[in-house]
């Protein structure tokens, strides 16, 4: 992941003039053309699968447990193991993880599983209703960090 993540930011950097491309280099004093990657031990040591997903507007969203996550979503919402249904409901109420993230997998694998860890029976849009009670910073307006130098 760390060699995936590091080759996405030197394609970018590759794109960049190479006067430009130098000047930034001696700016932020690399000898690469890409950062490091500092990830954390428990992320690089998961034995429970790791799931990414990358947002152009959110971001991107990094997941362990997400061998849980799948199983429960092949089940369709029919005898879910607790560890099952709990990575389910920490699915959808971590703050770190965006609704693109979760729309992606939803789209991919049906939501009966998310109904059912939150005992809700379907009739509704449960996904958005979801979304919005617990990831509602992301339906914020939300602008553009600037900062102002006179």
């Amino acid at each position: 992941m760390a060699a995936a993540l590091q080759k996405k930011d030197r394609k970018k950097y590759e794109a960049l003039p190479k006067h430009e491309l130098e000047a930034h280099l001696k700016r932020h004093g690399l000898l690469n053309p890409f950062p490091r990657m500092n990830l954390p031990d428990t992320l690089l040591n998961s034995e429970n699968g790791v799931g990414v997903c990358f947002n152009r507007d959110e971001g991107m969203g990094i997941m362990t447990g997400c061998d849980d996550l799948l199983s429960g979503f092949k089940k369709e919402g029919e005898e879910l193991t607790e560890d099952e249904c709990e990575v389910m409901r920490k699915f959808i109420t971590s703050d770190g993880i965006s609704p693109a993230f979760v729309r992606t997998m939803v789209g991919r694998h049906g939501s009966q599983s998310i109904n059912a860890s939150f005992l809700m029976d379907g009739k509704m849009n449960v996904i958005e209703y979801l979304l919005h009670k617990y990831k509602g910073q992301y339906f914020r307006n939300r602008y553009p960090e600037i900062s102002f130098i006179s």
